[in-house]
């Protein structure tokens, strides 16, 4: 996200009108939200608009920083299986590579309240699907309950000095689903321009003008949601930004932070002394310290007396400020209060703290999860209706599971729980190598059996 970002939002909406008249449609996404995106777009890129221009305000990007751990949390060992036939192991080959890619998806989506992943019909496992951020595409229909079932996607392509700009419409119209794709150049970039043939970019020679999918339930795309109130648009059926009930908080976090940092650069130790003491170090080639300051006191005679300049640091009370700026975000966010503090936490927490301390971190992150479950079985759905359109794998059935890592989960603590187990012979003593040790269950037992060997020889000899 970014400047570049920001600017393609920018010329997309631009093309609004454009879009509505060459498609006969309507765009239901407003003004507010296009703008508010907009907004979270320059929060999250670390351009705020509180961020002073002579710098006395500056941001440390804890918007960015609070994507990012979220994302870490939602996306905290993902497993995605899909099994059943050959289809489903196209789909689990194009799922390896989903994850690849989900957690840096996933943030994007955190900042700007959504993104769209959308099948492009590439019969390459790895590049087959595209990842559209909520600047490049209009919604044109929405259900009651906010489900989008029509949407204009929008690709930029610059050749030379010329720009290239391709509609993708798709649409439901009675029992056909149809996708149309219109391409068109200019010599600007803030221009649509005039309508010229697909062939004309190599990356859209390929792609028919029109397609019709019969016996479709569900879009061809899968739009991944923030599970939180859209307050700015009720009607929208787009989501809002992590941040977007903080956006104050924020602002105050960098103004403490700003106001903690000048303060320490002003402290910088300097003594102040009279004209006559300079005056003698020049007359003598003395070079004077650095932390010596002239000044000129002008009839005071005290004008040769030293007076040294000693700043107050109010470190504590600033560091406080901030963390009580960090809580109101950690609470405004969804997540648990201290979730978000300066210093670090000392002492060890057990699981079971964790997860009576945490309990809104954790049912904010299991809610953003089976959002993301949902977008991804949808998205799964699509990518089989491309496969039959293409014939990119033989028809089959499948069926899909998930699994995300425990937000409470404590390595070590497993490990002594396990070692425990082992020694009161509750658990067997290769599995334990296999899960802490890193062991093949084949080495585990040999060596487990080889221990064992050596045991009862020495008893023998004992005897003996």
């Amino acid at each position: 996200m970014g400047l570049i970002s920001l600017i393609k939002g920018v010329i997309g909406k631009m093309f609004k009108k454009e879009a509505e008249k060459i498609f006969d449609c309507n765009i239901v996404t407003s003004a507010w939200m296009d703008a508010e995106i907009r907004r979270w777009y320059c929060v999250v890129g670390g351009s705020p608009d509180w961020k002073s221009k002579d710098d006395d305000v500056k941001t440390i990007n804890f918007a960015k920083f609070l994507c990012s751990d979220t994302a870490k949390k939602i996306c905290l060992d993902i497993d995605i299986n899909v099994t059943g036939s050959a289809r489903a192991d196209y789909l689990q080959d194009v799922m390896e590579e989903l994850k690849k890619v989900l957690r840096d998806k996933v943030e994007d989506a955190c900042g700007v309240g959504g993104i769209m992943f959308k099948p492009n019909g590439s019969n390459n496992v790895k590049n087959c699907i595209d990842y559209v951020q909520a600047d490049d595409f209009m919604v044109t229909e929405k259900t009651k309950n906010g489900d989008i079932r029509g949407c204009i996607f929008i690709d930029f392509v610059q050749m030379g000095d010329d720009h290239y700009k391709r509609l993708e419409y798709h649409r439901f119209e009675g029992e056909h689903y149809l996708i149309t794709n219109k391409a068109f150049k200019s010599k600007s970039h803030n221009a649509l321009g005039h309508p010229v043939s697909l062939d004309k970019v190599p990356a859209w020679a390929n792609m028919e003008e029109e397609v019709s999918i019969d016996g479709l339930e569900y879009p061809l795309f899968a739009y991944f949601k923030m599970p939180m109130n859209n307050t700015i648009d009720y009607d929208s059926p787009l989501g809002v930004s992590i941040f977007s009930n903080a956006i104050e908080e924020l602002r105050d976090l960098d103004i403490a932070w700003s106001r903690k940092g000048g303060e320490i650069e002003d402290s910088k130790h300097m003594t102040f002394v009279g004209p006559t003491a300079v005056m003698y170090a020049n007359n003598n080639d003395i070079k004077l310290p650095r932390f010596l300051k002239p000044v000129d006191l002008g009839d005071d005679v005290t004008k040769d007396s030293v007076h040294e300049h000693v700043a107050t640091l109010l470190t504590d009370q600033r560091i406080a400020d901030i963390n009580s700026v960090l809580s109101m975000i950690s609470t405004k966010c969804g997540f648990s209060q201290g979730q978000f503090v300066l210093d670090r936490k000392t002492g060890q927490i057990t699981a079971t703290q964790v997860e009576s301390d945490d309990h809104e971190t954790i049912e904010t992150i299991k809610e953003m999860r089976d959002a993301l479950r949902d977008t991804i079985e949808q998205l799964i759905y699509a990518l089989d209706a491309y496969a039959s359109l293409y014939d990119l794998a033989p028809l089959g059935v499948y069926e899909t599971s998930y699994s995300f890592g425990d937000l409470t989960y404590n390595y070590d603590e497993d490990r002594t729980r396990h070692w425990q187990y082992v020694t009161q012979g509750k658990y067997p003593l290769w599995r334990y190598y296999v899960k802490f040790e890193g062991m093949s269950e084949e080495e585990a037992k040999e060596i487990v059996a080889e221990a064992q060997g050596e045991n009862q020889q020495e008893g023998l000899f004992k005897e003996e």
